[in-house]
């Protein structure tokens, strides 16, 4: 009985090792590796975007800087003391067209003026008992003159000569002479007050009350409000595409603000330094003023079935890379535009895959793994 148990307990430790070399027999008969699956992680990685054509226009950059269209330098033409005024001529006031801008003392040219019209209607009230009787018809007008005349008003016009022995009469005694040489003193003492020609304001102030000025001396400078150009230097080559009454958008990077300049005249000359041509831009808008720094742009040319591409992804040779079932292949573009960070091309087809970034090795032919951006 006992030997039986010992032969039962040995087949049992026999049965265990079996089974165990069998199991152990069926792990190295599993499936070996996907070798498909190692060569997808050894291939080259690439970015790579997908082409979408469009249309593009293509442009330009101009600036310049505002400039006011009409400026008027100020210049005595008498001499004289600057007297206080309602209107204060310092820079940045504004000013109404007409509006009294300076102010010369005038008060002993205007006495001397008095004086001379006084002179010219003493000569005239002479001669009326002459012309009573030798131009009876021409009395009367002279005689209302007399009896109108004004010295201290504007010297209105003497009456015209009905004949010519008339004038000569007149001529003779001096009164024509008389007449225009205080017209002459009228249109001199309006020299002591200058009017404004426009609305403005005043850039340049160069008196103080109480100034001595002379002849020929500068008081300061006004310009016109609301009344700006621009002018901007253009390349040769772009000049055809600017006409006037063309618009353009200005900008500024002080202001949020853009104004429309209208091309009003092309400079005849090419600028030796920059070789520019000067466009001369009218300004339309508010808070402009002289010596704002503007920028903007205009169209040269329209591009039709174009795209962008990073110019990491150009090469010398102007080809790019594209991947085209798996597989890199070299394809050749014509860039049209160059920008800082992208060029625009044309030659590739609508959903083509450019690799953005060039690899350091080279991948042509080779199949590679796409990474879309």
């Amino acid at each position: 009985m006992k030997k039986l148990k010992n032969s039962i307990y040995s087949l049992s430790i026999l049965a265990f090792v079996f089974l165990g070399y069998t199991m152990f027999q069926s792990g190295d008969d599993s499936v070996p590796p996907d070798e498909n699956q190692n060569s997808i992680q050894n291939l080259t990685r690439v970015s790579v975007s997908t082409v979408k054509n469009s249309d593009f226009s293509r442009t330009t950059e101009i600036n310049g800087r505002v400039t006011a269209k009409t400026k008027t330098h100020l210049f005595s033409e008498i001499q004289g003391k600057i007297i206080k005024d309602r209107f204060e001529f310092r820079e940045g006031n504004s000013f109404a067209q007409n509006e009294a801008l300076v102010r010369i003392e005038s008060t002993q040219f205007q006495f001397e003026l008095i004086a001379q019209k006084k002179s010219l209607l003493r000569q005239i009230v002479g001669l009326l008992p002459d012309i009573e009787l030798d131009f009876p018809n021409s009395y009367t007008n002279w005689n209302e003159y007399v009896t109108t005349f004004d010295a201290e008003k504007p010297l209105t016009a003497i009456p015209h000569p009905k004949s010519d022995k008339e004038k000569l009469f007149l001529n003779s005694r001096g009164i024509f002479a008389l007449y225009y040489q205080v017209k002459a003193q009228e249109e001199h003492l309006k020299k002591f007050t200058i009017l404004a020609p426009y609305d403005g304001v005043v850039t340049e102030d160069l008196i103080e009350i109480g100034t001595l000025v002379n002849p020929g001396q500068a008081l300061g400078t006004i310009i016109e409000k609301n009344n700006y150009e621009l002018e901007a230097g253009v390349p040769l080559r772009y000049l055809e595409f600017l006409e006037i009454n063309d618009e353009v958008s200005f900008r500024s990077n002080d202001l949020p603000a853009t104004w429309i300049g209208t091309v009003k005249r092309v400079g005849s000359t090419i600028n030796p330094q920059t070789q520019l041509v000067s466009v001369f831009f009218d300004l339309e808008g508010e808070n402009l003023r002289e010596g704002l720094y503007l920028e903007g742009e205009f169209i040269v040319s329209e591009l039709s079935n174009v795209t962008k591409i990073p110019n990491q992804a150009f090469q010398r040779d102007q080809s790019v890379l594209v991947v085209k079932d798996q597989f890199v292949i070299e394809k050749t573009v014509q860039p049209l535009e160059f920008s800082t960070d992208s060029i625009v091309v044309s030659g590739l087809n609508n959903g083509e895959l450019v690799i953005t970034t060039l690899p350091t090795e080279p991948i042509i032919g080779q199949k590679v793994e796409v990474i879309k951006q």
